[in-house]
């Protein structure tokens, strides 16, 4: 049987991790210790153990760097910054995650050098220093073309647009938007696609545009439904059942009508299952 990941579980995993890696140190393979203690740091990263992840990400460096692995060493500083940022400690994040930008550029690791670009991007928006956020975001989105990594171009644009939007420059964020939406569209993927549409809704939600959003929320449930993804679908009806409250007389008409049509078409998707 299946089941969430307990407490119990993760501790036992993550002494296993940790007892392999040290016998890896005792007989001097310090490139398979580092990579344990970085596993180590990747399993307390997923349980949101974002101390025990730091630490463990610190071994991991440190023994790379004996070891004269850069790449490894690279990763692991990635690592560390995104355990770090969860952390809200943004100062040391920004630190550790141009560090290991340096590494990749040394290696020309192309999605690692956009990974880094994007996380600096998110650190910066989450500081408010949107123009410096865009300039990183323009650099992924770089990279990911290069890299052919749609999943992050596809963020790169969205989080590019909000902050746009954040700047009160609504024209350039819809142009954003919209690249975000084409590269989704040219995935075809329709999950992949309604996560976008979902993105772009909240973020003119956020800023008060109900038109817009929900313009996108009606996109989002769609693609929703033709994912397979009933429950999300319905999640994004009932946001919109909440948002006819703003809308006019007609424009609350029209949504009632768009919404009914949804919720056919979700009952017949159900109905074939």
């Amino acid at each position: 049987m299946g089941g969430e990941t307990t407490v119990e579980d993760f501790e036992r995993a993550l002494r296993e991790i940790l007892k392999q890696a040290e016998e890896a140190e005792k007989r001097g393979d310090l490139k398979e210790a580092a990579n344990l203690y970085n596993q180590a740091g990747n399993l307390a990263l997923e349980n949101a153990e974002y101390e025990a992840a730091v630490e463990n990400y610190k071994k991991a460096s440190e023994l790379f760097e004996k070891a004269s692995d850069e790449r490894g060493r690279a990763d692991t500083l990635y690592n560390m910054s995104v355990a770090l940022m969860n952390l809200g400690d943004y100062e040391k994040a920004v630190k550790f995650c141009k560090d290991a930008l340096e590494f990749y550029q040394r290696v020309s690791d192309v999605a690692g050098v956009a990974d880094c670009e994007y996380c600096l991007g998110l650190m910066a928006m989450e500081q408010e220093k949107y123009d410096e956020a865009i300039s990183h975001f323009e650099s992924a989105i770089k990279q990911y073309r290069k890299s052919n990594n749609a999943e992050g171009l596809i963020s790169a644009y969205i989080d590019a647009g909000k902050c746009y939007l954040f700047l009160n420059d609504t024209k350039k964020a819809d142009m954003y938007f919209k690249k975000a939406i084409d590269n989704a569209v040219k995935e075809q993927d329709e999950l992949q696609l309604a996560d976008a549409y979902m993105s772009v809704a909240e973020a003119w939600e956020s800023q008060g545009n109900v038109r817009k959003a929900v313009s996108n929320y009606l996109k989002a449930a769609e693609a929703y439904i033709n994912a397979g993804e009933e429950e999300l679908a319905r999640e994004v009806i009932e946001r919109l059942k909440e948002l006819s409250n703003e809308l006019g007389r007609s424009g609350r008409k029209t949504l009632r009508q768009k919404i009914e049509e949804l919720e056919k078409k979700l009952s017949a998707e159900s109905s074939e299952q």
